[in-house]
């Protein structure tokens, strides 16, 4: 594949005009640049005019240790995923993202566009909503590839070797996303093997790519800085009544984030104090118990807050348009009053509304709360989830040390 001429600043330029075009705020893109434009630097420091991947890693690396240390510092995640992001408008020509709400339309480039609608219509008979857009980024960004560098007539034309280099230039993201790309990729391959749309199992030059990269210990927090975290709201203020509701319902239940931005009317009864969903991300039904603090936190915000409109969902923006919060919202939230609770939080610990989660279970492994009671508790589809909170359990971890035997030294 023949490597693409572009001078890094006509490569940002072009990047951040797509940031603004999807929708990311001006502080926000204004961030992105800012990283964009210290690699630029970093490029006429060593007279290097062209963008290139290697550019960006030996950058990375140098400044972040984001290869030898990927794990760092929350601060260093962020640099990376913005060099990232301008590596991957270099290779595919687009800027992909769950995140680009605005962005509702996926393109794919070339040949592939009728048999991906149809796969994806396929697809979506089994899979949820959020797994069917993560295949449609998968897919454009795969068509974006072939269309940039080898401009396909015919799907017939597709070859190993093409598909292969995709999934080597995916390499730049996490081990986990070059996985479900890898996966995604193969079940479209065999279905157009399936319809003869190609006539070889293409689908068997993919690699073997490991699934989960080691799994980090749960950011977790204590019951006080819980309640810490729980008092630093201003109730007189009207966000600040939506944002304690929201917040009080992760702490106290474990609800997923994109549950509770979710949650409707109709799935509160008041008569039995009950809150009854189907999981977004499991697609499994879950009924909790709506506890005297959340439903009066809830009654709170529509009695005093909430804008006054038809709208099935409970949470809303408080300003035009009232739509319901996407899942990013949360975390944003949640971030926010961690830090006005000024609970000592190490680099690297979560401040996310999913470490209310954990924190819950930690609280109730604390308690001597058998896991299959747990699991029950947090929905898990599979109890073999919840025993990833075992790591986390100090207090049960140290009844099952065993003694360090003595040994007997030889007397010379």
């Amino acid at each position: 594949m023949n490597e693409k001429l572009i001078p890094i600043n006509e490569l940002i330029e072009s990047a951040h005009k797509n940031l603004v075009k999807y929708g990311y705020s001006t502080f926000t893109s204004n961030e992105y640049l800012k990283t964009w434009n210290k690699l630029n630097i970093y490029a006429t420091e060593n007279e290097i005019t062209y963008y290139s991947t290697e550019l960006f890693l030996a950058y990375s690396e140098e400044k972040f240790q984001s290869l030898s240390k990927p794990n760092d510092t929350t601060y260093k995640r962020r640099q990376y995923a913005y060099l990232i992001k301008l590596d991957e408008y270099y290779k595919f020509g687009i800027l992909t993202s769950t995140k680009l709400s605005m962005r509702k339309i996926y393109c794919y480039d070339g040949c592939f566009e009728e048999s991906i609608e149809v796969f994806l219509l396929d697809k979506s008979k089994f899979l949820s909503k959020a797994r069917i857009q993560s295949y449609q980024i998968y897919l454009e960004r795969f068509c974006a590839f072939i269309e940039n560098n080898y401009s396909l007539n015919s799907i017939s034309e597709l070859t190993g070797v093409y598909i292969v280099q995709f999934i080597e230039d995916c390499k730049i993201y996490t081990k986990p996303t070059v996985y479900a790309t890898n996966s995604c990729l193969r079940q479209y391959l065999d279905y157009l093997f399936l319809k003869k749309t190609i006539s070889t199992k293409l689908s068997n030059v993919l690699p073997k790519i490991n699934k989960r990269r080691e799994k980090e210990i749960p950011s977790t927090y204590t019951k006080d800085e819980i309640e810490k975290l729980l008092t630093c709201f201003n109730l007189a203020n009207p966000k600040e009544i939506r944002d304690y509701a929201m917040v009080l319902i992760a702490a106290r239940l474990g609800i997923r984030s994109s549950d509770i931005c979710a949650l409707k009317f109709s799935e509160i009864d008041w008569e039995k104090n009950t809150i009854s969903i189907v999981q977004q991300k499991t697609k499994q039904p879950a009924i909790y118990p709506l506890l005297k603090d959340i439903g009066e936190a809830i009654i709170s915000y529509i009695k005093k807050v909430r804008p006054n409109i038809s709208d099935e969902y409970i949470f809303l923006r408080l300003e035009p348009p009232y739509t319901k919060l996407g899942r990013s919202s949360m975390y944003i939230i949640t971030e926010k009053y961690f830090t006005r609770a000024e609970i000592n939080i190490p680099i690297g610990k979560s401040r996310g509304p999913h470490t209310l989660r954990h924190s819950l279970s930690s609280m109730l492994l604390d308690n001597n709360v058998a896991l299959p009671v747990i699991s029950e508790i947090l929905a898990h589809k599979s109890s073999e989830t919840t025993k990833a909170y075992l790591r986390i359990a100090e207090k049960q971890l140290i009844k099952c040390a065993l003694p360090v035997p003595e040994i007997e030294r030889e007397v010379e």
